[in-house]
């Protein structure tokens, strides 16, 4: 059954042809890692469609872009928050007590029995190794922002300032 693919806008297509183009000419299925990406910084997660909406513009199997998405993590396939953290569940995080920091994380934001905090500003998730094991417990933010050496009131401060970043936007 063939999806119906969505529609990039303007803005992501420019943002998908800058990496194209980083690429040797017949090679954008190269480029299908940061499409991907762009499309869901944009929209928040990839949904069949989105994905289809890729392999069009890359003229790319769609079978191949589901499976780059399947494949790694940084790619959400439903809606996270405003705030996506993802915490590291491998060894070296876990000797330095990242059940206990992923537990209070989900107690503190209210997030035992839901995905996305009531605000709309939280979600969890956990993931493999941050290659920050040095630095454990870690969480990443976005895929872009490394919060390391958890504790609870390492936490809790980071939190508080995302809600104040919240307000004053």
């Amino acid at each position: 059954m063939k999806v119906q693919a969505e529609q990039l806008t303007e803005s992501m297509q420019n943002n998908i042809d800058k990496w194209v183009a980083k690429f040797p000419k017949g090679q954008a299925r190269s480029a299908s890692l940061m499409a991907l990406r762009v499309v869901q910084d944009e929209v928040g997660h990839l949904t069949p469609g989105w994905m289809s909406a890729v392999a069009d513009y890359l003229k790319v199997e769609v079978t191949k872009i589901y499976e780059v998405a399947t494949f790694y993590g940084m790619y959400h396939h439903q809606a996270v928050g405003r705030y996506h953290l993802r915490v590291c569940n491998n060894i070296s995080c876990c000797l330095q007590g990242s059940n206990q920091t992923l537990a209070y994380l989900k107690d503190k934001l209210g997030l035992s029995d839901q995905r996305i905090s009531d605000d709309g500003l939280f979600s969890i998730s956990e993931t493999e190794c941050l290659a920050a094991c040095t630095d454990a417990p870690v969480m990443v933010v976005n895929d872009r922002e490394y919060v390391r050496q958890l504790t609870p009131q390492s936490i809790d401060e980071w939190i508080k300032e995302r809600r104040l970043e919240h307000i004053n936007d």
